[in-house]
């Protein structure tokens, strides 16, 4: 099919409206990837998303204005300017990644940012790549909404925390604390203990361990809540 033609529609590449299509289209496809973010309260949502959707199909607009002569005298290889974006989009990106504590949150939302850049690039090079762009944000949004509902229901979903548990007794505290994990199905990579610095005659017990995120943190909660040989506990 031509470059020329976005789905049943035959368009210019070069002429104004083409152009304010894909900057329209853009806006709208970035929009929609942007909004599944916000309603997850990440910090890169429905605006970034617009922004650097709109930008990368700028960019790439303009580059090619830059290698067909249309910008004038200032000639240049277009795949060297729209190029750029990939990298520049980067740096964006990882401001989205945060760590806390084991645990490292954002990783989703930086790769969506690098997907709308595409997208974005996409939508500006041609029409008929304006129609991979559409298939390449409902596939994104696939990803995010219905993969993430799987995952939700089937418990695979695993995240990495430090559970500290201040005790009466250390021996049967570490054995109940074990039993009461295996139960809920956590996995403990590392234990370690010391004497409490905060409760005289106790003993702190820390656990490095991989949970479900399938609820199994309020239940693990509500557990340790129960047992009248445990004084205090925190999980980060």
């Amino acid at each position: 099919m031509e470059a020329s033609h976005f789905f049943l529609i035959n368009l210019d590449p070069r002429s104004a409206g083409a152009q304010a299509l894909a900057l329209l289209l853009a806006t709208i496809l970035g929009g929609m990837i942007g909004y599944e973010r916000e309603m997850r309260g990440q910090p890169a949502g429905l605006r970034t998303h617009i922004i650097v959707c709109v930008g990368a199909a700028l960019i790439t607009i303009v580059s090619q204005a830059f290698g067909n002569g249309e910008a004038g005298m200032l000639l240049d290889n277009p795949a060297r300017i729209a190029a750029n974006v990939v990298v520049g989009v980067g740096f964006l990106g990882a401001g989205a990644i945060v760590r806390e504590g084991v645990s490292v949150h954002g990783l989703t939302t930086a790769a969506s940012i690098w997907t709308v850049a595409a997208i974005g690039m996409t939508v500006g090079t041609s029409p008929r790549m304006g129609e991979i762009g559409v298939l390449s944000t409902f596939i994104v949004l696939g990803t995010l909404t219905i993969l993430n509902t799987v995952e939700d229901k089937l418990g695979w979903k695993h995240s990495y925390r430090n559970l500290t548990v201040v005790v009466k007794d250390q021996v049967k505290g570490a054995a109940e604390i074990l039993e009461t994990l295996s139960e809920l199905n956590i996995t403990v990579s590392s234990m370690s203990r010391r004497a409490s610095e905060s409760y005289h005659g106790a003993m702190d017990l820390s656990f490095h361990v991989e949970m479900p995120e399938n609820k199994k943190k309020s239940q693990l909660m509500q557990k340790l809540a129960s047992e009248d040989y445990i004084i205090a506990y925190k999980i980060v």
